[in-house]
């Protein structure tokens, strides 16, 4: 993640904001929401799947009015955060990124290399890994990725809540 770039932004503030808040806090940031990661997302890919969870990593760029408004959309919804996080460990990537990263396959690559082999192309997008490290879903642009979030979210499975939608409408 390039320092001071958007989204990279919010996750640090999140973080900061999870150590300060403290227990009790009005605020229900928890310390796992967002993930700071020295870029070894081997690591962090594994130790997300001993806790259970999965890997939402959002891609972003600077300067791009989209992905502003997630990130705004993001820090505005603490709930969101807060559902996000029982089931996902949320990380950023920049798209035109040149910090090096472990791949979750131990290889070394930038963030763009990276953002490149989940099949990024463009901002925002939502790509959720499974327990492999490999891309699962993905949702590209402003609204498809808020939509991926908040069904990740509520759900912790985007595919069953579609399924669940498809059932409401045929009754």
């Amino acid at each position: 993640m390039k320092r001071g770039s958007g989204i990279g932004k919010a996750i640090a503030a999140a973080a900061l904001a999870a150590a300060l808040a403290g227990p009790g806090a009005a605020l229900a940031w928890q310390a796992n929401t967002f993930a700071l990661t020295d870029g070894d997302f081997a690591r962090d890919a594994k130790e997300a799947k001993e806790g259970g969870k999965k890997i939402a990593i959002i891609v972003h760029m600077d300067d791009c009015p989209s992905c502003e408004a997630l990130e705004a959309h993001l820090e505005s919804s603490p709930a969101l955060i807060k559902g996000l996080a029982k089931g996902h460990v949320l990380m950023g990537v920049n798209i035109r990124g040149a910090v090096e990263l472990t791949a979750p396959d131990g290889k070394k690559m930038t963030e763009g290399e990276y953002a490149r082999s989940l099949g990024v192309f463009a901002t925002p997008t939502v790509v959720l890994l499974g327990a492999d490290g490999k891309p699962e879903a993905s949702a590209l642009g402003y609204a498809a990725s808020k939509s991926l979030l908040e069904a990740l979210a509520g759900s912790g499975n985007p595919k069953r809540e579609a399924k669940s939608d498809a059932r409401k409408k045929r009754s």
